[in-house]
């Protein structure tokens, strides 16, 4: 079963119920990057410079997807130009002040990068 697709047993981001990659993903990425990942949510519009298609990533990367760089951009241990200095949010830093537990942070971290590896074109 691919990890996205399975619940995340910490609970969602607000600690009430189970997420999948695809769940956690719509609630944090889906406004800037939209729901298909192409880059067009309903945030777009306020943002300097438009969101990455997040569905070309391993094509732009010689056909490979980087999971590592995924997981470091989300974190907030990469950032990236076309963020500038802070229009993506850290979602790393969003899910530690949601709780307390590193584990359940890498999880929804995990089911992210993994969500967006599915999506990959």
């Amino acid at each position: 079963m691919v990890m996205a697709q399975t619940k995340a047993n910490e609970g969602s981001a607000a600690g009430n119920t189970p997420l999948t990659g695809q769940e956690l993903y719509r609630q944090f990425c889906a406004s800037c990057h939209g729901l298909d990942g192409h880059g067009h949510g309903p945030a777009t519009e306020a943002l300097k410079t438009p969101p990455r298609d997040l569905t070309l990533m391993a094509r732009e990367s010689n056909a490979k997807y980087d999971a590592r760089y995924v997981k470091r951009v989300i974190q907030g241990e990469k950032s990236v130009t076309a963020h500038g200095t802070s229009e993506m949010p850290s979602w790393g830093t969003s899910f530690r002040t949601m709780t307390g537990k590193q584990s359940e942070v890498d999880a929804r971290i995990n089911l992210l990068v993994e969500y967006i590896r599915t999506i990959q074109r």
